[in-house]
């Protein structure tokens, strides 16, 4: 287990530098992608958008495509539009402005801009037609991404679209695979529809369960924490949104508990929290996320602890005029230069021990020599597809690599990696058997 304490020297020698073209040969691979099923959607939302349009119409907003107009429509609707564009010449009326106008304005049986909800589904419509058209494959039906293992200051791997593809020999090819949508039941959409295997072969994802979360609990010490994750028996989202909400349980507050834990964990205050929840849709009062950072840090209290000793630590450097130097479990360490860098401190070292945790596993299946058929990496999760007599093959040699024990603050633990097998991405199941 050479990577447990490489040091800043074996990090650069043997992760930093064999990583560079195994992560950009993997993005180069591409996944199998059908145009016909992404043109079927675009015409889908494209017909949807129009109706709204007629819809919107009626309430006074003659071009929901143009921000200048819709700006200038709004306010004279009496909408209260107050945040700026970072010109400062109009006023934003982004998804994030509007939901929150939606939020405090239209909670009540009586709703003072009833066409905000429709202007709302119009606007991430919208956006769902311009991921879908911005997503360009090759030649050879394979949509491909330019990946890096540098592109970030924690070692998270980014995406983008390529500038020039080597493959179609073609600008503008790809995209950011990172940043695929998710599937949103409310709108019926799923991008993820048009990745779809050929006949003989099967799409298969092996994806880290919690994975920063774990990282988060063993480098506290979070014992209640600890014994949750890893007992197969309970969930711990379920157990939160009990915790939480005192007793209560629906999808609804689970969601909320478990978007609340991973906004929470990296130590932002009740403003940051509150922004980060209002990005998932999630609007709240920051006496009510007050109230429950109280309850959270009573059921784990050592999140809290552990906090509370990394804040006093940056301290105790600054006020030396000593370097802040944040180091994750496998010690790749980051020199952090902000005024405030306690979130970046936490940052570094639970998605930076995420990330190494991720580029081990590659590099050791390039060690062995095997030729796993890999396609992407998207965060926490390895995507293959295998030939259907190969299929079992194949998962067990990644499940393997990527289930071997490690060390996270000074206890050899394991990280378990689920596997989903399926014909196009977006039907992918779990399987346990494999």
């Amino acid at each position: 287990m050479r990577e447990l304490r490489l040091g800043v020297r074996g990090i650069h020698d043997h992760l930093a530098l064999p990583l560079l073209p195994l992560v950009q040969d993997l993005g180069l691979r591409g996944l199998p992608f059908d145009l016909g099923v992404r043109q079927s959607l675009v015409l889908g939302l494209t017909a949807r958008i129009y109706a709204l349009d007629a819809t919107l119409a009626t309430a006074g907003l003659s071009n929901p495509s143009s921000n200048k107009v819709l700006e200038r429509e709004l306010l004279g609707l009496g909408v209260p539009l107050s945040k700026r564009t970072a010109s400062g010449n109009q006023y934003t009326v982004d998804l994030d402005v509007l939901g929150r106008i939606d939020h405090h304005y239209n909670a009540s049986h009586t709703p003072k801009f009833p066409f905000i909800p429709a202007l709302l589904e119009r606007k991430r419509l919208e956006k769902a037609r311009a991921n879908l058209e911005s997503l360009r494959p090759c030649n050879d039906g394979r949509l491909r991404t330019a990946l890096r293992s540098t592109g970030t200051e924690t070692g998270r791997y980014s995406s983008a679209g390529l500038r020039w593809c080597n493959v179609c020999k073609a600008a503008n090819h790809g995209t950011n695979l990172q940043n695929i949508a998710k599937n949103n039941p409310e709108l019926g959409v799923n991008v993820k529809d048009c990745f779809v295997v050929p006949s003989g072969y099967m799409l298969w994802e092996l994806d880290y369960s919690m994975l920063e979360l774990r990282i988060m609990a063993y480098m506290a010490g979070v014992e209640k924490l600890i014994a949750c994750i890893e007992n197969p028996a309970l969930n711990v989202h379920t157990e939160n949104t009990h915790a939480l909400f005192d007793g209560r349980y629906s999808d609804t507050l689970r969601t909320l508990a478990k978007n609340f834990m991973f906004a929470m964990i990296y130590g932002g205050s009740e403003g940051a929290i509150q922004i980060a929840l209002a990005k998932k849709g999630e609007y709240l009062e920051q006496s009510y996320i007050q109230g429950l950072m109280l309850k959270m840090f009573n059921e784990y209290p050592q999140i809290a602890l552990w906090q509370q000793r990394t804040a006093k630590q940056i301290e105790t450097w600054q006020k030396a005029n000593e370097p802040v130097i944040a180091r994750n479990a496998y010690g790749g360490c980051r020199v952090l230069l902000s005024r405030d860098p306690l979130k970046e401190f936490l940052s570094t070292q639970i998605q930076g021990t995420a990330a190494y945790t991720m580029s081990f596993v590659l590099i050791r299946l390039a060690r062995l020599g095997w030729d796993v058929p890999l396609l992407g990496q998207i965060h926490d999760a390895y995507l293959g597809m295998s030939r259907e007599c190969d299929l079992e093959r194949d998962i067990a040699r990644v499940k393997g690599e990527m289930e071997r024990p490690c060390m996270i603050a000074d206890r050899f633990v394991v990280l378990p990696a689920e596997v989903k097998v399926g014909r196009t991405w977006s039907q992918l199941k779990k399987v346990e058997s494999i």
